[in-house]
């Protein structure tokens, strides 16, 4: 998924988590959230699952860069992203602005042997990291105030010079 905009909703945006025996028969291989927006949604921008303990199953492999999410899942308990059991994550260059206040900006479920990787995301007003295993998190995090070109309409590409836009956080201009 690629340049999407996912906008006041009330229940979840992208949900990958139907799986039911929990033998690791998951609901996505392979995965890309790229560029996309999500602004003002009561449920989980993003929610992945992967049941169960055989890691002979590959997968799945998920990326997530140059998101923004805004005023997103604020509920007591609830996150931005859910990740469960995901063999190989990537998720970078995310923005995340006022946004899982109550709960979790990201809340992962990983075992030590998965390959992993949180980094170069801003955090503004948002929610806390919550890892298994805390080697998920790589690189450095940061705390700016976002300002976007034209979020009147949408658009949340950063403006041209902040420092979201020179550590190349959020979205990526078109």
């Amino acid at each position: 998924m690629r340049n999407c905009l996912f906008r006041d909703l009330s229940g979840d945006a992208i949900n990958y988590a139907a799986e039911k025996d929990d033998i690791g028969r998951y609901n996505a291989d392979d995965m890309l959230i790229e560029n996309c927006s999500f602004y003002r949604l009561l449920g989980l921008p993003i929610n992945i699952y992967r049941g169960g303990s055989d890691e002979s199953t590959a997968g799945p492999y998920i990326t997530i860069r140059h998101c923004t999410f805004v005023d997103c899942c604020n509920k007591e308990r609830g996150s931005v992203m859910r990740l469960i059991g995901p063999q190989v994550l990537t998720v970078e260059n995310c923005n995340f602005d006022n946004s899982g206040r109550g709960g979790a900006t990201i809340r992962l479920d990983e075992a030590t042997w998965e390959k992993v990787r949180i980094a170069n995301c801003n955090l503004w007003n948002s929610g806390r990291m919550m890892t298994t295993t805390s080697q998920a998190i790589q690189g450095k995090m940061y705390n700016f105030r976002p300002a976007y070109i034209n979020a009147e309409a949408y658009d949340y590409t950063p403006v041209e010079g902040s420092e979201l836009e020179k550590l190349s956080i959020g979205l990526k201009k078109k």
